[in-house]
C-alpha cells in the first residue's frame, strides 16, 4: 500500500512539473521576445537615420557617428526589421525597413557610360568613395528580402543589375576570385591598386580581389532570376573558399 501511495504522490506531481516547466520556457520565450523588440527599436529608432540609411560607426571619446559602408549596413538593418516584424507583427518595423530599402535603390547609377546598373556602394571609411564589391553584396539580401515581403520588384531588379554588372566587370571566376574596388570617377575596375594596401607599393592579385561570396549575392540573383549563370558563379566562389582557406580555418591571404 505504501508503494501504491508513493505512486500516486509521483503521479500527482507530474502536471505540477510540467507547469512549472511550462511557466520557465514561458519567461524564457517572453525575455527574447523583449530583447527582440529592444534590438530592432533601436535600429528603427537610432541606426536608421533620418535619411533612412543606417549609421555605422559610433566613435564614444568623440560622441559622433561616422559612416562605414553605409549600403552594407542598411541592408542588413532592413533584414533584421522584416524579421522582427514578421515576428512582432510591429507595422512600424516594416514601414522602416520600406523607408531604407528606398534610401538604398537610390543608390543606382544611372548617367555613368561604364557603371550604368550599378550601384554606388561607397565604403565610405578610409577607402572613401571607392565602389566596393562586398558593401553592395553585404547589404543586397535585405533588398531581396524586402522583395519577398513586399513584392515590390524594384527591391529585386535594382540589386540584380547591379550585381549583373559586378558579375561581369569585376570577377576573375577562372581565379576564383572577385576584384574589390571600382573608382567611381572613371568606372575602371581597380586591378592593379587596392586603397586598402596604400603603403603596399607592388600589389598581387590577391591584394585586389577575393573568393567574395560574402551577402550571397550570385545566389539571391539566381533565385531571384532562376539565372542559372549566377548559380555557377555562386558555386565557383564556394569551391574556391575552401580550396582557399588556410590552415587556420580563415582567410588570410586576403584583406
Amino acid at each position: 500500500m505504501k508503494q501504491v501511495f508513493r505512486n500516486i504522490a509521483i503521479l500527482m506531481m507530474v502536471p505540477v512539473l510540467s507547469f512549472c516547466g511550462d511557466r520557465e520556457v514561458a519567461e524564457k520565450e517572453a525575455a527574447v521576445l523583449r530583447a527582440l523588440q529592444e534590438t530592432a527599436d533601436y535600429v528603427s529608432g537610432v541606426l536608421i537615420n533620418e535619411e533612412g540609411y543606417s549609421r555605422c560607426d559610433y566613435n564614444i571619446p568623440e560622441g559622433i557617428w561616422y559612416d562605414y559602408e553605409p549600403p552594407w549596413h542598411t541592408g542588413q538593418a532592413i533584414y533584421a526589421l522584416l524579421e522582427a516584424h514578421r515576428i512582432t507583427g510591429n507595422q512600424s518595423y516594416l514601414d522602416k525597413a520600406i523607408k531604407a530599402g528606398n534610401w538604398w535603390l537610390t543608390l543606382e547609377i544611372k548617367d555613368h557610360p561604364k557603371l550604368k546598373g550599378m550601384v554606388r556602394s561607397a565604403h565610405g571609411d578610409h577607402a572613401g568613395e571607392t565602389i566596393v564589391f562586398a558593401t553592395m553584396s553585404d547589404g543586397s539580401a535585405g533588398l531581396y528580402k524586402l522583395y519577398d515581403v513586399t513584392g515590390d520588384k524594384r527591391y529585386g531588379d535594382v540589386p540584380t543589375v547591379a550585381g549583373d554588372w559586378m558579375l561581369r566587370n569585376m570577377c576573375l571566376l577562372e581565379e576564383g576570385v572577385c576584384y574589390d574596388n571600382v573608382d567611381p570617377e572613371t568606372g575602371e575596375v581597380m586591378k592593379e591598386y587596392s586603397p586598402f594596401w596604400p603603403d603596399k607599393e607592388e600589389q598581387d592579385l590577391y591584394d585586389v580581389a577575393r573568393p567574395n561570396n560574402e551577402g550571397s549575392l550570385f545566389l539571391d540573383m539566381y533565385e531571384y532570376t532562376g539565372n542559372e549563370e549566377y548559380r555557377a558563379a555562386f558555386i565557383t566562389l564556394c569551391n574556391s573558399l575552401v580550396d582557399l582557406q588556410g590552415p587556420e580555418g580563415l582567410w588570410m591571404d586576403f584583406m
